[in-house]
């Protein structure tokens, strides 16, 4: 157990010292790694001595985690804007494409 709590402290320290540079992709592999760091985790069955002898380094990983999910939240927003922007922009290009007003609108030239 310590051992793969030894290797998700690594892969959260890993991330953190990027974090502000670091994409979705980035964080995408970063989750599919601990995803099975946890599926390892949820499989054993600790004695409650261990379980408190390992509650400090658990406690840094949740640390990390807190900060970790701030980014991916900062992603999310900035995602969703720009998905805004471009939905923004496709209804515009498509009210002024559309043929609503184009057939009841009548040009007259006349010359003076």
């Amino acid at each position: 157990m310590e051992a793969l709590l030894k290797q998700l402290t690594h892969l959260s320290s890993n991330l953190m010292e990027r974090l502000s540079s670091c994409g979705l992709e980035d964080i995408e592999t970063y989750m599919q790694e601990r995803d099975l760091i946890f599926a390892e985790l949820q499989r054993l069955n600790p004695a409650p001595d261990q379980a408190a002898a390992l509650r400090p380094q658990v406690l840094h990983i949740v640390e990390m985690d807190t900060v970790i999910t701030g980014r991916m939240t900062e992603l999310r927003d900035e995602a969703k804007r720009e998905m805004d922007k471009i939905n923004r922009g496709k209804r515009s290009k498509s009210m002024y494409e559309s043929s609503s007003y184009g057939d009841e609108s009548l040009f007259f030239d006349t010359k003076r």
